[in-house]
């Protein structure tokens, strides 16, 4: 400011030096307001805090601190709400220590007591609500021990009526002292609430202080309430007591008149007055009920009171007495209301099976009464005389029973008419009185012609109601649609209960269309059968059509199948249109018996799978015309085979098949839109470079044949390579920088010259010699696995050392056989690998490997990075058998226990001679067409086969 008022206006109002004193002013408050900056980054901590919504944080709170399941969760406890409290408010001390009310930072003075007031408050407001959950739950164990003591009170206050409820009241007063317990320990929990309260200085609702004292004074109050209930209940029970002995005595007096009434109640002997004498058994039997059930309560209320509980037997001779004349009266009663209603009541509301039911009932109930009443003339009367009606009235019941049966039809009654030569067809007002004085269908001459047209009605109806029931069994039986895939349509499933109800059906038809009792129903059985066979073989072929659909739409759906069978292309084409227009409709009407009683539909599924099997025969043809071009496809299953044909246009699609046909290729590298084949890559990731790009170009089959050509021509070249390397090379380098398989044929074939050279040189103590240098290469192998391999390496380490370690047990026992000459048994036994002048397709110069007479060409079928099997003497001699029986064109077949390693062995001796072996489980489906197509495989690929089990 001086140097300002020292400079003329010319010069102040000069642009640099005002500009000059301008930053050297901002400059300065950038440094003064810099420590605000730094202070307010200090009181971020306090920003979540600012920003909490109080109520959500002590809900969650709750949530976190509550126990037990989401439905019975008991709330979080007291001694957890005081510590976060302790917490709140220790938090809140700390706020007023730490903030100040101002800060001087240089230039400026910062207030910040209006933030200390704000974060006090908030810890406040949470020990507030705390405090709240505090305060509820004193209240609420307050409410809960109230409400506990008052409803066991009014419990004890209820007046016993009976000697029942007494027993209740003091089963109840039993319960009381461990509900009185929990309560209890409520009022201790509650005390410690309330405690809590008033340490924390809550002020606490006069209600509340109330509810909270009233809770300590019910233990008092209750046990005066047990001890005033005690003496009541023991002045009620000399009551009731008493009560139960002047009852019992009334009892015995009253039952002592039933007695006298049942003694007497022979005198009842008129017939004619059988509606009063049947009262009067009603009403004696309901006083009987009214004594078993006072009996009952009786001796209940003995055990009750400790009492010996009374033996009413007086009772139960009453019962015995009377249940003759009971009888006797009510059948008599049944008698005459039975005997009125079926003779003149309407004939065509009979119902024969009731009417049978009643009156053999009646019958029996009436020769037991004239057993029983052969003392009481008057009762024996009437028994005698009942019974008499009875077998009078028995010659109608057959009348009831034949022309009621429903099978009765309008036919059956015109038969009845002309065999009696009378109109015989009942209606409202025609009674079996009719039937029996009137036409005297009853007559032992004429019953039989009217039972036999009956018997037969009843069988003809026996088949209508089968009929009936079979069409019936149907409603709701519908086919079970479901979608396919992804095809648009769908397929159908046929439920076991509509097969079941089929076959059934079918049979049961059949044994009606033999039945004599047919003729009214003939042509519908006919028709019947018909629809049923209809279905049947309608369901058969759409079922037969639906397999083969299902199993040629994805072939089909393929382009490059359409076009290399353009003809079988069409023709599936035709029938899938049908299918998925038939299943369409079976959508929209589904049921099964409706919608196959179709001859049409019957023809059309009967060509259609005619059509399939001849695209299916085409298709086999055709596959057949691919195996025989590249003969590995004859190991392949037919969808196999297809799934590779039908990815021709893009070889990268094939990739996943190719360990079907080449056991080792995992992967063959692909470069550009040509695809070029460069080399093939092992599932272990081991790559062996083509010997020359490879280009896929026409069907795959011809392809495939050239990736099998250039996989041995590889093969036998990386060998030979691998032979020169080896003279060249550390051993330990050779083995980590060369193929598996390469680097055990090299060795092996080394192992082969060396041994046969120090026979030559110096007999047994060559070989000795030779031993000790095998002895070191294994040295240098152990060495070497103990450094830092790859996984690759590390599985081609262990097949090295699997088949060194062999290689020097043969040694060993050349040493202890003593073995001078190469031509001894003891080393022609061994396999051997040589490199000589033998011209192949693949090379002038190859591989051989020979045992004993036999001498193999390596098969150069690429095996990655596979393991070996550990070669014991007894695998030396299957070796050694095997190999024989091939030199002389013959097979093998190794026998022995299950996991002895029959088919590892079979499998490692492929491995030695680098030949393809392909495994098959056989079973028992295996049939000769299996055999044949195996066979063919076999003779055109040079493969071998070990059929297992």
């Amino acid at each position: 400011a001086e140097e300002l008022k020292r400079l003329p206006c010319a010069r102040a109002a000069d642009e640099p030096s005002t500009a000059a004193l301008r930053a050297q002013l901002e400059a300065q408050l950038e440094g003064a307001v810099a420590p605000l900056a730094e202070y307010i980054e200090s009181l971020r901590p306090y920003e979540e805090l600012i920003g909490r919504d109080d109520a959500a944080y002590i809900a969650a709170f709750a949530e976190a601190g509550a126990s037990g399941p989401p439905d019975e969760r008991s709330a979080v406890g007291l001694a957890a709400i005081e510590a976060k409290v302790g917490e709140c408010k220790a938090a809140s001390d700390e706020v007023s220590r730490s903030l100040p009310d101002r800060i001087l930072l240089g230039t400026f003075l910062i207030d910040v007591s209006t933030l200390k007031m704000k974060l006090i408050a908030k810890h406040q407001a949470a020990i507030d609500l705390l405090m709240q959950m505090v305060s509820a739950r004193a209240v609420e164990l307050a409410a809960t021990v109230a409400i506990g003591f008052r409803d066991i009170d009014d419990r004890l206050a209820c007046k016993a009526d009976d000697i029942e409820a007494l027993t209740q009241l003091d089963e109840f007063k039993a319960g009381v002292p461990a509900k009185t317990r929990e309560l209890e320990a409520c009022i201790e929990e509650m005390t410690q609430y309330y405690e809590s309260l008033e340490a924390f200085q809550v002020e606490i609702a006069e209600t509340s202080h109330s509810d909270r004292w009233a809770a300590f004074h019910w233990p008092q109050r209750l046990l005066a309430r047990e001890a005033e209930v005690g003496r009541q209940a023991a002045e009620d029970k000399k009551n009731y007591e008493a009560e139960l002995v002047v009852q019992q005595e009334s009892f015995t007096k009253q039952l002592e008149e039933l007695d006298t009434r049942v003694a007497n109640f022979h005198q009842y002997s008129d017939l004619a007055r059988v509606d009063k004498v049947v009262g009067i058994v009603a009403d004696i039997k309901a006083t009987i009920a009214d004594f078993e059930v006072k009996t009952a309560l009786f001796n209940k209320r003995e055990a009750l009171f400790g009492m010996e509980v009374t033996d009413y037997e007086g009772l139960q001779k009453v019962i015995k007495d009377f249940e003759p004349y009971a009888l006797l009266w009510e059948n008599a009663a049944s008698w005459q209301r039975c005997n009125k209603e079926w003779l003149d009541g309407s004939f065509l509301k009979l119902d024969p099976d009731d009417v049978t039911r009643e009156f053999e009932a009646m019958q029996r109930a009436m020769a037991k009464a004239v057993k029983t009443f052969k003392g009481v003339p008057g009762c024996l009367a009437i028994a005698k005389e009942l019974k008499d009606d009875l077998a009078v009235f028995a010659v109608n019941v057959p009348v009831i029973t034949a022309l009621r049966n429903p099978g009765m039809r309008d036919r059956h009654w015109d038969t009845l008419t002309e065999v009696l030569r009378t109109e015989l067809r009942p209606d409202d007002k025609f009674t079996l009185r009719d039937a029996t004085e009137g036409m005297q269908l009853h007559d032992p001459k004429i019953l039989p012609e009217v039972q036999k047209v009956c018997d037969r009605a009843l069988k003809e109806f026996a088949i209508e109601k089968a009929l009936d029931d079979m069409l019936g069994a149907w409603e709701g039986l519908d086919f079970d649609v479901h979608p396919y895939r992804s095809t648009g349509t769908s397929v159908i499933k046929v439920s076991d209960e509509a097969n079941t109800l089929l076959d059934d059906h079918i049979v049961l038809t059949q044994q009606f269309s033999f039945s004599p009792h047919k003729g009214p129903f003939e042509e519908r059985i006919l028709d019947w059968e018909r629809k049923l066979r209809m279905v049947q073989e309608c369901i058969f072929e759409w079922l037969a059509c639906q397999r083969s659909w299902m199993y040629l739409q994805p072939i089909f759906d393929s382009e490059d199948i359409q076009r290399q069978l353009p003809a079988e292309a069409k023709r599936f084409t035709v029938i899938d249109r049908l299918w998925r227009k038939s299943l369409k409709a079976v959508e929209a009407t589904p049921h099964v018996l409706t919608f196959c009683d179709d001859a049409d539909l019957l023809v059309a599924w009967t060509k259609s799978n005619a059509e399939l099997e001849r695209v299916q025969k085409n298709l086999a043809d055709y596959l057949e015309t691919k195996r025989a071009a590249f003969a590995r496809f004859y190991f392949l299953s037919n969808d196999e085979l297809i799934s590779i044909l039908s990815q021709t246009k893009d070889p990268n699609a094939v990739q996943p098949h190719l360990r079907k046909c080449f056991e080792a290729v995992h992967a063959i590298t692909m470069h550009g839109k040509e695809c070029e084949m460069s080399d093939m890559i092992s599932a272990e990731k081991e790559v062996m470079p083509f010997e020359s790009k490879i280009y896929p170009r026409g069907s795959v089959e011809v392809w495939m044949g050239e990736i099998e050509t250039m996989m041995r021509r590889s093969v036998r070249h990386e060998t030979e390579k691998g032979i020169a390397d080896y003279k060249e090379q550390v051993r330990g380098d050779f083995v980590l920088s060369h193929a598996s398989m390469v680097a055990i044929a090299v060795t092996q074939l080394d192992w082969t010259t060396m041994v046969e050279g120090a026979i030559a040189a110096k007999g047994p103590d060559g070989v000795r010699e030779y031993l000790g240098t095998m002895v070191e290469q294994l040295k240098e192998l152990s060495r070497l696995v103990r450094t830092q391999l790859s996984k690759l390496q590390s599985k081609v380490m262990s097949a090295i050392i699997v088949m060194e370690l062999h290689a020097r047990d043969v040694v060993e026992r050349l040493i202890e056989a003593q073995v001078a000459r190469t031509g001894d048994f003891e080393w022609v036994s061994q396999l051997r690998y040589y490199w000589e002048d033998r011209a192949s397709p693949l090379g002038d110069t190859n591989l051989l490997v020979r045992m004993v007479q036999c001498t193999f060409p390596y098969g150069y079928e690429y095996l990655g990075a596979s393991s070996r099997l550990v070669v014991t003497p007894l695998t030396d001699r299957c070796y050694m058998t095997l190999m024989g029986a091939l030199h002389i064109k013959l097979g093998g077949a190794p026998a022995g226990p299950a996991g002895t390693g029959k088919t590892e062995s079979v499998k490692d001796l492929a491995k030695a001679l680098a030949k393809q072996c392909v495994v098959f489980n056989c079973s028992d489906g295996l049939d000769y067409k299996a055999m044949g197509k195996f066979f063919k495989g076999l003779t055109t690929a040079g493969a071998w086969a070990c059929f297992d089990e």
